[in-house]
């Protein structure tokens, strides 16, 4: 018995202010709503972190037609003749949304956060057909660089940002001043 209304939609782009509810304009959105909460990507990101740490998973939807994603070694990266990871930032994924490279194709389920060797990891649950072809069959890894620059936008427990929330009221109370 999940209560839906215990489940936020979050986004991060600059084509909305941050810290305000809008929707996610981008083709193929299963929520075409103007209930995203937007954020700039370093909170985005450690907020996933955040989730898998304190034992909530994640729906993740993002692009998984990349060539940093492959079924067959159970794993998604950014390639570094793409974009190097330390050179990822808001930007370089509004460019990569606005051009096209970048796209929403598929829902996920994101389920545990471990950091190895220095990069974030996370365990994804995945029904496509080529998360198939490796050994896990339906699981993958995707290691950070992928998320902050190919995942789009994700549901999660309102618990999650509950440290954001008075930032979105300010807000909202400015937009209403």
């Amino acid at each position: 018995k999940v209560d839906t209304a215990d489940y936020v939609q979050v986004m991060s782009t600059i084509s909305e202010p941050f810290y305000v509810q809008a929707e996610f304009d981008v083709p193929d959105n299963w929520r075409p709503t103007g209930t995203y909460y937007n954020i700039p990507l370093d909170e985005f990101y450690s907020h996933i972190i955040k989730a898998a740490s304190d034992g909530y998973t994640v729906c993740i939807g993002g692009d998984v037609s990349e060539p940093g994603y492959n079924g067959f070694e159970d794993g998604a990266i950014i390639p570094d003749y793409d974009i190097p990871g330390d050179y990822i930032n808001q930007d370089s994924r509004e460019f990569r949304i606005y051009n096209g490279t970048t796209t929403d194709d598929h829902g996920i389920h994101l389920l545990a956060h471990i950091n190895r060797g220095g990069d974030d990891w996370f365990l994804i649950k995945d029904s496509s057909r080529s998360s198939r072809h490796g050994k896990f069959h339906g699981y993958l890894f995707y290691r950070g660089d992928y998320i902050k620059l190919k995942m789009l936008t994700y549901t999660v427990h309102r618990d999650v940002l509950k440290d954001l929330m008075p930032r979105f009221r300010e807000a909202e109370e400015t937009a209403n001043e």
